[in-house]
């Protein structure tokens, strides 16, 4: 929270990573991503979210394909980019906000 009052945000969101692999088994690549989030108020000083002492879990993970030989330093960049880029998107939408009808009772234009 002291960073947060540090550059003056009210709210801040903490991601803690946990876990960063390219590989959990030997002859595949298996991109895997885990962090604990949570939501906290710098001026009350508390957690938002989750309630209590807990954080929110959040594992990402990228389809397994058989990996052929050692990954050149290109590829290896590719992959960990494409985590990255998933993995920051699942962080986001753990914030959007959701509808609470469904699309099939949601008006659409030009149909009554």
């Amino acid at each position: 929270m002291d960073v947060g009052r540090a550059v003056g945000a009210e709210t801040v969101i903490s991601v803690t990573m946990t876990g960063w692999t390219l590989q959990q088994e030997p002859g595949f690549i298996s991109p895997a991503a885990s962090a604990q989030v949570s939501i906290l108020d710098t001026v009350a000083n508390v957690r938002i979210w989750p309630q209590g002492e807990r954080t929110h879990p959040l594992i990402v993970r990228l389809p397994r394909q058989a990996a052929t030989g050692s990954m050149s330093l290109s590829e290896k960049s590719k992959w960990e980019k494409m985590l990255a880029t998933k993995f920051g998107s699942e962080l986001a939408k753990m914030f959007y906000e959701h509808e609470k009808e469904s699309l099939s009772q949601q008006a659409r234009p030009g149909i009554n």
